[in-house]
């Protein structure tokens, strides 16, 4: 999940530029092998399940892919935070706090809807 802040501009530039470098880095895994999956840009200002602002999320499945673009986040985030976790059986309390891996600051998520 990569955050950003729907009511800046500023934000909205940052995540328009990285979704684009993410698509030159990554547009075999995205539109021909499909092993990368980007859930577009959010419009609406509510929180979305434990996530406090509009995010954009990232699904991806193999280590492979994993060991590619986490580094490729950690060097071109432009300033945005990034939470990476995985989906485990243990559920999504423990995969979204115990189990998470963050880039940039830490957001405070919505945990007791989880």
């Amino acid at each position: 999940h990569i955050y950003y802040n729907l009511k800046e501009k500023k934000d909205n530039d940052k995540i328009d530029e990285l979704l684009d470098k993410i698509d030159k880095e990554f547009f075999h895994e995205i539109h021909e092998e499909q092993s990368i999956f980007v859930k577009g840009k959010r419009t609406a200002l509510q929180p979305m399940g434990p996530h406090p602002i509009a995010m954009v999320e990232i699904d991806f499945y193999s280590k492979r892919i994993f060991g590619e673009l986490v580094p490729f986040l950690q060097l071109n985030h432009n300033g945005l935070d990034i939470l990476i976790h995985p989906n485990t059986s243990k559920g999504a309390l423990v995969d979204h706090t115990a189990h998470a891996l963050w880039i940039g600051h830490k957001q405070r998520l919505i945990l007791d809807i989880l």
